[in-house]
């Protein structure tokens, strides 16, 4: 009997180190075939080192920084410059639009718009963004009213703040008899944590995740690492939505600020003269796979977050524009986003924002029809020679 027992423990024995065996071999194998693969995908090799495609703007300060060039305290894109990872061309103002002179034209309407990357048209081609398309629709109405000029002066990564000063030290001088004020989702996101959440997201599981035999497990195996990134990516986005509630509450800094930068912009108004439309656009959800637009804009904090700005637009005065309402009736289960991989509007939506543009300056702001344009600037003539 214990002969037999001895036996059978010495079977379980070597099947447990075949086990073990086996998986140390298969660990050392996976871990040889991603190091193979890494340094496959690093691109280093007859070919040469794999080139990234440049891309030629400047998100605000808390992003990271392309070519850009500052003048007279904000930042404008390198005049002439191309981002060629969008389809961009800037013109000599360093803005993606086509040239404009600095004076009014005689007997033009002029729209200026101010925004972020979906202003300046982020994975769309220029005649695709809706200040182009905007134009393009005032220019079918004919003789209705007289001749529109929509000038885009939208910097990706830019907030309300960044927009209301490019409006001050760029957009007055251009004499605007109408300026498109757009918001989006992430506009409140001032602090350094939101724009690298993954970043920070990862660095702070780490940090409450380094001890004891699970760190070993999710650090040192193939199948553990899968499971920790599965886990980070949780823990990052539990974090990014505990700052977005934390950004609306009514003692946050960023709230506070906003309401600061809408606050001197209806100033600006009334110092101006100037209507302030505001757009407000929701971040396309990308991975919805073309679904109907109920799914884009089901409720979650980035999208509690959009309309709580949009109602304080509302409490300063200024008319809105809720691209949300405007997709969930028109987008009928279309694509409304560039890709699977990118939030940004597609040319799609863009051109649904025009169309509800159009309408509301209109049938809202001016109902008798577009006001008599200001007349042609000081330096007009100077300009033209």
């Amino acid at each position: 009997m214990r002969a037999a027992k001895r036996r059978l423990a010495m079977r379980v024995a070597a099947i447990l180190g075949g086990l073990v065996i086996g998986l140390v071999l298969f660990e050392a194998f996976a871990q040889f075939a991603g190091a193979v693969r890494e340094l496959a995908e690093s691109g280093k090799g007859a070919e040469g080192p794999r080139q990234a495609a440049p891309h030629a703007y400047q998100p605000a300060p808390w992003y990271h920084r392309y070519p850009s060039v500052a003048v007279a305290m904000h930042t404008v894109l390198v005049p002439f410059s191309e981002d060629f990872g969008h389809f961009g061309r800037h013109n000599s103002q360093g803005f993606r639009s086509p040239e404009y002179t600095t004076a009014h034209p005689p007997g033009v309407f002029r729209i200026v718009c101010v925004g972020d990357s979906f202003t300046y048209g982020w994975g769309v081609r220029a005649p695709e963004t809706f200040p182009p398309a905007l134009e393009r629709l005032f220019a079918r109405d004919g003789k209705k009213h007289p001749p529109v000029e929509v000038i885009n002066i939208g910097i990706a990564g830019s907030r309300p703040t960044d927009n209301f000063v490019r409006l001050l030290a760029h957009g007055e001088s251009l004499a605007p008899d109408l300026v498109i004020f757009q918001l989006q989702s992430n506009d409140l996101e001032y602090s350094l944590l939101c724009p690298y959440v993954d970043f920070f997201g990862e660095y702070f599981f780490n940090q409450d995740h380094r001890d004891g035999f699970e760190n070993w497990l999710t650090t040192k195996t193939v199948l553990g690492k899968k499971m920790r990134k599965a886990e980070e990516k949780k823990y990052a986005r539990a974090l990014m939505v505990s700052e977005e509630k934390r950004m609306v509450r009514p003692d946050s800094f960023e709230l506070r600020f906003y309401r600061e930068v809408l606050k001197a912009l209806a100033e600006w108004r009334k110092r101006t003269g100037t209507p302030v439309l505001f757009l407000s656009f929701p971040l396309m959800d990308s991975n919805r796979r073309g679904n109907n637009f109920k799914n884009y804009t089901e409720p979650n904090q980035a999208n509690a977050n959009l309309e709580r700005m949009a109602a304080i637009a509302k409490e300063y005065g200024f008319p809105v524009v809720d691209m949300a309402d405007v997709l969930r009736q028109k987008a009928a289960g279309r694509y409304m986003a560039v890709s699977e991989h990118d939030g940004h509007p597609n040319p799609l939506s863009h051109e649904l924002a025009a169309e509800a543009l159009h309408d509301t300056i209109l049938q809202s702001l001016f109902p008798k029809g577009l006001p008599e344009p200001r007349p042609a600037g000081a330096k007009w003539a100077q300009e033209l020679q």
